[in-house]
């Protein structure tokens, strides 16, 4: 009977000491939050840098067969030059980049021409909205 009781306290002992253990934390709260960063360049260059993006994505809707996904990354890395100047400044014109730019990928990879260009306006209806807004 002494045998169970006492295996019965150190189960007790021990389940409390894991409890209780588990719900502190020598560590301290973390007071900095984690944030996003954005490649940012002078606000009087993005509408030139824009201009640039919309011409190359213009140069590979026209000859469709050299949109491979190596030109495609080019556009993509021009954009990532400036678009947190546009996300920051304004939002819904970052999304509508970002969409557009994901359509052209797309279209790119499929060899759709068509969806090329369409991609190519929604960019360039951006671009033109974006400018108008925000001279700069």
């Amino acid at each position: 009977m002494t045998t169970r009781r006492l295996v019965r306290l150190i189960g007790t002992v021990l389940l409390a000491a894991t409890v209780l253990g588990a719900c502190g934390s020598d560590s301290k709260p973390s007071t900095a939050a984690t944030t996003e960063t954005y490649v940012t360049v002078a606000p009087a260059q993005v509408s030139s840098r824009l201009a640039g993006t919309q011409a190359q994505l213009d140069a590979l809707a026209a000859a469709p067969s050299s949109a491979n996904a190596g030109a495609v990354a080019v556009v993509n890395n021009s954009w990532q030059v400036y678009e947190g100047n546009i996300r920051t400044v304004d939002p819904q014109a970052y999304l509508d980049g970002e969409d557009a730019l994901a359509r052209f990928t797309q279209a790119a990879a499929k060899d759709d021409a068509a969806a090329m260009k369409s991609a190519a306006d929604k960019f360039r209806t951006m671009s033109q909205a974006y400018t108008a807004a925000h001279p700069g």
